[in-house]
């Protein structure tokens, strides 16, 4: 035998024998408020992420499926590398339930684990998301702010946006047109770019709303629609901005 295919079949048993990497676990137990059966089929996801950056789209460092699911509420295990987690990161679990690939429940708040003083377990309530039938969908829709934060939207012309499907989101903001990029999953995490605005000058109350509602955008980690309500919140799970389908708004 060649020296060569010596030391070849020395990097193969190697290899072999080389430990894998070392493995942690964090405990999700995910349920909801509904008094509803889940159906038949219904597949539970809970996933660790490392959301250090508010900057970019999470990073998936781990996934549990429960195929089947049944009723709530569900424990499990999600299984992530050890050594993928930093001190200074942030990490948090998220939990889907969806039935024949529609998504039915989704987690709407920040769980946080591992770091910055949370431990390995989290509890989680999901909430609803509506059919689709029943709600305007995000894309192609026009959105009228009816309010930022808990106080409702006061100036004659708040604004309004539309996200189309390239993902871009424009409109206007009460006294400027605005534009920019936007990520929306259908797990209800969202990110918005840096908005770009004509430069018109308008009322000191319109200008206060606009940068709200520009903020608001940026900030914004969450997306979720109930009814004809779209509600964009932050990475701590508080409503940012509100707005409604254009499209179903009584004139008064």
């Amino acid at each position: 035998m060649s020296a060569r295919r010596v030391s070849f079949a020395a990097l193969v048993c190697a290899a072999l024998a080389a430990p894998a990497a070392a493995q942690s676990v964090v405990t999700v137990e995910a349920s909801y408020l509904e008094r509803i059966a889940t159906p038949p089929g219904a597949v539970l996801v809970a996933t660790l992420e490392d959301v250090s950056r508010a900057d970019a789209p999470s990073v998936e460092l781990g996934r549990a499926t429960v195929e089947d699911a049944g009723n709530p509420p569900w424990r499990v295990a999600i299984h992530y590398v050890a050594g993928a987690i930093e001190p200074a990161g942030v990490y948090a679990v998220r939990a889907t339930l969806r039935v024949d690939g529609q998504l039915w429940f989704t987690t709407a708040d920040h769980h946080p684990v591992l770091t910055g003083g949370a431990g390995d377990a989290a509890t989680v309530v999901m909430v609803r998301v509506l059919a689709p039938e029943a709600s305007p969908p995000l894309k192609g829709t026009r959105w009228s702010l009816t309010a930022l934060g808990a106080s409702a939207a006061t100036v004659a012309a708040p604004g309004h946006a539309t996200f189309d499907a390239e993902g871009r989101v424009g409109g206007h903001g009460g006294c400027n047109t605005f534009g920019g990029a936007y990520l929306a999953r259908p797990d209800g995490a969202f990110l918005a770019g840096p908005t770009f605005s004509t430069m018109m000058a308008c009322e000191p109350a319109r200008m206060e709303q606009e940068r709200a509602v520009f903020g608001a955008f940026e900030a914004a980690r969450f997306w979720r629609i109930d009814g004809a309500a779209l509600t964009l919140s932050g990475a701590d799970g508080a409503a940012l901005a509100t707005f409604s389908d254009a499209a179903q708004e009584t004139p008064q």
